[in-house]
């Protein structure tokens, strides 16, 4: 599809594996940039198309040549800037360790600075402000949240009160949308309503198939994204 001089591919994924790998060959030669889209889950597609109008993943397939697409999409719009947000236990640590190992394996320390900052238990909520203003100061653009689910609403409640513009960033947290009902247990916790932060988070987060983070460029992954490549 051409718009604005713009070219955007789709790439189907699962349970489209075969043709998918295909066409990425071939699209490979011509130097485009592609992006992948699964809608194996129509529950999802029919809540999020309309406000994620450039592409809608929902599960990337288990494919060398579309991981090879991610990074290329990475690496023209220039995302050098990942911040891994790590509990301080040995659990987290190992998996921030296992993720930055599959970021080198990926050859994205080629094009993308990583970052760890640590977070405590016990200081958790008095920590969110200044791990904000590190990620704002620091113009770190792409956010792994490599801690316990039911801390992700109080985050972004807190980054929604701070008037972060959500097209600008990406969000990786650890969860499982398999279901829409899961909306309701995702978000127990926090300040800001549901319809709020599926508002606010729409176009700009994906979900790790926790807690299977070092595997989030691959198979387990579960992403909503309409993310505008601009200022990145």
């Amino acid at each position: 599809m051409q718009q604005d001089n713009i070219t955007f591919v789709s790439l189907f994924g699962l349970p489209c594996l075969a043709p998918t790998s295909a066409i990425a060959d071939i699209l490979s030669v011509y130097n485009t940039t592609m992006m992948t889209f699964s809608s194996y889950s129509p529950d999802f597609y029919a809540l999020y198309y309309s406000s994620t109008p450039t592409f809608v993943v929902n599960g990337f397939p288990n494919s060398l040549n579309v991981i090879s697409a991610q990074l290329k999409f990475i690496t023209d719009h220039q995302w050098r800037r990942v911040a891994i947000v790590n509990f301080e236990s040995e659990y987290f640590t190992h998996l921030g360790y296992e993720l930055q190992k599959t970021l080198y394996k990926l050859g994205i320390e080629n094009t993308a600075e990583t970052v760890s900052i640590p977070i405590t238990y016990r200081e958790y909520y008095e920590q969110l402000d200044d791990i904000i203003d590190a990620i704002q100061s620091e113009n770190y653009r792409i956010v792994i949240f490599n801690t316990y689910h039911w801390t992700a609403s109080d985050f972004f409640c807190r980054i929604a009160n701070r008037s972060l513009n959500f097209r600008e960033y990406t969000f990786i947290l650890p969860g499982s949308y398999l279901y829409i009902d899961s909306f309701d247990i995702y978000w127990i916790n926090g300040t800001c309503s549901k319809s709020d932060l599926l508002e606010l988070v729409s176009g700009s987060i994906g979900f790790t198939q926790y807690p299977r983070i070092k595997d989030f460029l691959s198979f387990n992954h579960k992403t909503i994204s309409g993310l505008v490549p601009i200022k990145l």
